[in-house]
């Protein structure tokens, strides 16, 4: 019998195999045998493992919010253990989502189709709504943890902010991929400025742990 581990290495050749022709030739290409003779295997196989591409498509999907997301978690995580200041650290994690290299630019790429997929698939929309809703929980906690360090008002709504963070790098980042040419790099700086820009707004105040380790 197979190990578990030669089950989870399988699953991710597939997937693997779905955003490589999903990014080549688009998501409407994706099929088990395309994902099958580019994962370099049977179509038995893929279909051991993920029945139908409706299947397919939803474990692509969240196994591509869970590593765009993993990204801003490590951020915010740092910036909870080292209490550097919380206002830069934010910053760094929601770079992480904008298409600032090829690798995020195809996971950018891929993160609009599948929303627009979303709109009358009932299982990607769950996993979307599941996404959003973590993001903006990460966000949050921020601006909270903010609070709570001096870096942000007290009166200030962390749920109002956080959702206006979230938005602020939905659109950045649709608009960094729509950049072709010499907009691209122009539209990647204005994207970063406009981050900086928002999160400095919220976290207006010194960090006093900061203060008190100086």
């Amino acid at each position: 019998m197979p190990r578990t581990a030669d089950h989870d290495a399988r699953r991710t050749l597939i997937r693997d195999a779905v955003r490589q022709v999903a990014v080549s030739d688009g998501l409407a290409a994706v099929t088990i045998a395309r994902t099958a003779e580019a994962a370099g295997i049977s179509v038995g196989l893929v279909q051991h493992y993920y029945a139908s591409k409706d299947d397919l498509v939803v474990a692509v999907y969240e196994q591509l919010l869970d590593q765009m997301h993993a990204r801003v978690d490590v951020g915010i995580a740092r910036a909870e253990r080292k209490h550097a200041r919380i206002e830069h650290i934010l910053g760094e994690a929601l770079h992480q989502l904008l298409p600032l290299d090829k690798a995020r630019r195809e996971e950018v790429y891929l993160d609009l189709t599948f929303t627009g997929l979303a709109l009358d698939n009932p299982r990607l929309l769950a996993a979307l709504r599941g996404s959003e809703a973590h993001l903006t929980e990460r966000v949050r906690q921020a601006v909270a943890n903010g609070k709570e360090c001096g870096e942000v008002e007290s009166g200030l709504d962390a749920d109002v902010a956080a959702a206006g963070l979230v938005a602020t790098v939905r659109g950045l980042a649709r608009a960094g991929y729509l950049a072709r040419g010499r907009g691209s790099a122009e539209a990647r700086r204005r994207a970063s400025a406009v981050i900086e820009q928002r999160c400095a707004q919220i976290f207006t105040g010194p960090c006093s742990r900061q203060q008190g380790t100086g």
